[in-house]
């Protein structure tokens, strides 16, 4: 693949993977099958950012959080209203 996303790392996947450092490995495994050039999404509110960093090295890398300002695209002001949809201010 040329753009590859993994959203979360968490506790729901230590089933097939033992613990949460397994899931980390696995999930990380989807940015090595990135082409030459290829870009990776990261969300910086997961936990598994850090253990990437060697596979991510030569990938252009674009981050995203709900509000970590150092990420590329984060959101601020987020509120949900009676019916549970959320509104909230997107930074670029």
């Amino acid at each position: 693949p040329d753009i590859a996303l993994v959203n979360n790392v968490a506790a729901a996947h230590l089933e097939g993977f033992g613990s949460i450092d397994g899931v980390k490995q696995a999930k990380g495994e989807i940015y090595q099958g990135l082409s030459a050039g290829g870009i990776a999404i990261v969300n910086l509110d997961s936990n598994g950012e850090a253990k990437w960093d060697e596979v991510l090295a030569d990938k252009k890398v674009i981050t995203f959080s709900q509000s970590n300002t150092d990420a590329d695209f984060f959101a601020s002001n987020i509120v949900l209203n009676a019916a549970g949809e959320a509104s909230f201010d997107l930074h670029i």
